[in-house]
């Protein structure tokens, strides 16, 4: 018997035992055994409920971690290009929403800047305090990256890259690299 198969039957053991049968006999086990006291009854529940996520994870102890962030041609067209230019945060969160898988990761930001860092359309730079930042190249203007001034919340202006309609096209158009390229 493979192990899901014996932690299936355990299961089956334990759920009769906490309610008073014998899993032997099918019997009723007589209700001044030690088995039907409260404090055992209520650990066979746990462990029975412990059994059953083990088995929802197809026989592992842990839960496995999410499965990398995907998303179907089909999902992509789903997608809205803006007329507007958006940054890097508003596109991921976008296709976040058409992927919306709990056991999926979320797609990051960095996965597609890398990309086009290393396709030339972003450089990385060093600011005068040691941060770095991204901004356009030529080819990213090309593209339809640009940076422009924005106010924050407290009011300092600062640069935000943003992409324009063609620049969306772009990455939807290269997401299949794109998540290639995994962190």
């Amino acid at each position: 018997m493979e192990n899901l198969e014996k932690i299936k039957a355990a299961k089956e053991y334990i759920d009769q035992l906490a309610r008073g049968i014998d899993p032997i006999s099918g019997r009723k086990i007589p209700d001044h055994d030690t088995v039907n006291q409260v404090s055992i009854v209520r650990c066979l529940y746990f462990v029975s409920e412990t059994l059953e996520k083990v088995i929802q994870n197809g026989g592992t102890e842990k839960k496995k971690g999410k499965r990398p962030f995907t998303i179907t041609q089909e999902q992509l067209q789903n997608y809205r290009v803006s007329a507007s230019a958006l940054t890097i945060s508003n596109i991921v969160k976008r296709m976040n929403d058409l992927s919306n898988d709990e056991n999926m990761k979320k797609l990051n930001f960095r996965q597609i800047t890398d990309y086009l860092i290393e396709k030339g359309f972003l450089a990385e730079i060093e600011l005068p305090d040691g941060k770095h930042t991204r901004r356009s190249t030529k080819a990213g203007e090309e593209i339809g990256i640009s940076t422009e001034m924005r106010t924050s919340m407290q009011g300092r202006d600062y640069l935000a890259v943003t992409y324009d309609s063609e620049a969306q096209r772009f990455i939807l158009d290269n997401m299949e690299e794109i998540l290639q390229k995994r962190n």
